[in-house]
């Protein structure tokens, strides 16, 4: 491996850029590049790339975070939508046997509700900007 002097402005990046991407934090490596006997303006560009290289991280996490929101509110609806059915269905089962509505009918009405609202708060929210 070369020396960092004797590194391009190109190769110096292209290194820099690399270490970023597997995961060393970019203060981390503007501290080595501040002990390196590299030119200011060397460090200045590998510090300009670097920038650039967490806005791109960022925006790629953000797209990773709302896919993963949304598929987390598509369950949320699907669970919700089961527990509505299953509460609806011991409801129609108690109320024509013994004509009478049980608790756990209300308590799973309202957690299918409560699970569909939070499912659709979270599909709306995922697709906001």
């Amino acid at each position: 491996m070369k020396k960092f002097s004797e590194m391009t402005d190109e190769e110096l990046i292209h290194y820099f850029v690399e270490r970023r991407r597997n995961g060393i934090s970019s203060r981390d490596l503007i501290t080595s590049l501040s002990r390196l006997d590299v030119s200011s303006s060397q460090k200045k560009m590998v510090i300009e790339c670097l920038e650039k290289e967490d806005k791109v991280i960022d925006a790629q996490n953000e797209k990773d975070g709302r896919k993963a929101k949304k598929i987390q509110s598509l369950l949320c609806i699907i669970g919700g939508i089961a527990l509505l059915f299953i509460g609806l269905r011991m409801y129609i089962v108690t109320t024509t046997q013994a004509e009478r509505v049980y608790g756990l009918n209300i308590a799973l009405f309202g957690a299918g509700v409560a699970l569909l609202g939070i499912g659709i708060g979270g599909l709306i929210s995922s697709f906001r900007k």
